[in-house]
């Protein structure tokens, strides 16, 4: 089962293949980047999902890409939620 992530506060710059590379680390564990694109501009949205192999893959990039600096900027990944999905709200 692959794992989808979020990533966040990309440059506008990035690309696919950067993203790809570094998503990697060596060991084949992406499927699939789309970085998120403007529909008029067709210019990057600043964000991208990154489809992984496995959830220990997906797990693993969390816990050793999160705040990593690709571009000048630091990048936020986390698990993406599954389109659809209800969202939890906590009250207090």
């Amino acid at each position: 089962m692959s794992k989808s992530l979020y990533v966040g506060n990309l440059s506008y710059d990035v690309t696919d293949g950067e993203l790809a590379d570094l998503f990697n680390m060596g060991s084949g564990f992406v499927r699939k980047v789309r970085i998120a694109t403007d529909r008029e501009s067709g210019k990057s949205r600043g964000f991208a999902f990154v489809d992984m192999v496995s959830e220990h893959a997906a797990n693993l990039a969390v816990g050793t890409l999160n705040d990593v600096v690709l571009s000048g900027r630091s990048i936020r990944i986390r698990i993406a939620e599954e389109k659809g999905a209800p969202r939890v709200q906590y009250s207090r």
